[in-house]
């Protein structure tokens, strides 16, 4: 098992005034500082590979993956594809190994997100081929080049809940498409992560590890807000002071001999973002050994 840290708790890409402005130099010290030697990618980093290289190699620090939002179905699923490729090639020339896809937001599950049940908004069986249709051209990119398409489950789209979670892997080709769960976003839509973890290991080629705040998600479950205000509150907490069965997860994780990124993830903090950094490196050392 590999451990990294995703930048977002530094930098929230979804809500930039979240946190306090901080340039990558400042950002990359405390990354290394708090006990980090690998990185997603941010946005403060820069757009040439070969220059995100020369920013991290330096400080001891590898880039693991970049991440992208698809807007499938849609109109510009072609553009969408083409967009998701050549952040396939940004990963693999700028030293990563994954490509991190998502849907894109969708405004009417961002309003109910943390509390999706029967009577709302999903994919109809046309929507969920133009969604796999998609993957399946990026995943088919990812191969010939060498980066793994990891699909990862985000609250406020139409992969949030175990159900539609469970469904893309069903309806995608595992050769072409691998899962990254974010046990925090499958908390917020009602699953168990460390189950889930158990019944798809096969696919689960990369984690986000991320704890959710027992307070804000009642909230969402009651539809006082959505998605957006969540990460304002908080809905992501530093790991072990939340709903997530850590512990659980971490036994599971090695119990099943995980060797993918364990990327441990916050979106933001009501503190500084280099305490809630190195709190999540030093719990999960403790309780994974790595």
């Amino acid at each position: 098992m590999r451990v990294a840290v995703s930048p977002i708790l530094w930098h929230n890409e979804d809500i930039p005034d979240l946190m306090p402005p901080i340039d990558a130099l400042a950002m990359l010290d405390e990354i290394a500082a708090a006990g980090y030697d690998a990185t997603e990618y941010s946005s403060l980093f820069p757009a040439a590979p070969a220059a995100v290289r020369a920013l991290l190699e330096p400080r001891g620090v590898r880039l693991v993956s970049a991440y992208i939002a698809l807007r499938v179905p849609g109109p510009d699923a072609d553009a969408e594809v083409a967009a998701a490729r050549a952040r396939a090639r940004f990963v693999r020339d700028a030293g990563g190994d994954v490509l991190v896809a998502a849907l894109d937001y969708d405004d009417r599950r961002v309003a109910i997100a943390g509390s999706v049940g029967a009577g709302d908004p999903k994919l109809d069986d046309e929507g969920w081929s133009a969604v796999v249709g998609a993957l399946h051209e990026v995943g088919r990119t990812c191969n010939e080049i060498g980066v793994r398409l990891a699909v990862h489950n985000e609250a406020g789209t139409f992969v949030e809940t175990p159900d539609e979670f469970d469904e893309l892997a069903r309806r995608t080709d595992p050769a072409l498409v691998a899962l990254c769960l974010d046990v925090g976003h499958l908390t917020v839509g009602g699953g168990d992560a460390v189950a889930f973890l158990s019944e798809h290991r096969a696919r689960i080629e990369h984690v986000h590890i991320k704890d959710a705040d027992r307070a804000v998600l009642d909230g969402m479950r009651r539809r006082e807000f959505g998605m957006m205000e969540a990460l304002r509150r908080g809905v992501f907490c530093e790991l072990g002071t939340g709903a997530l069965d850590i512990e659980g997860l971490v036994r599971e994780l090695r119990d099943s001999a995980y060797d993918g990124w364990a990327v441990l993830e916050q979106d933001s903090t009501h503190g500084r973002p280099f305490d809630a950094a190195k709190h999540n490196r030093d719990t999960f050392r403790r309780l994974a050994g790595v």
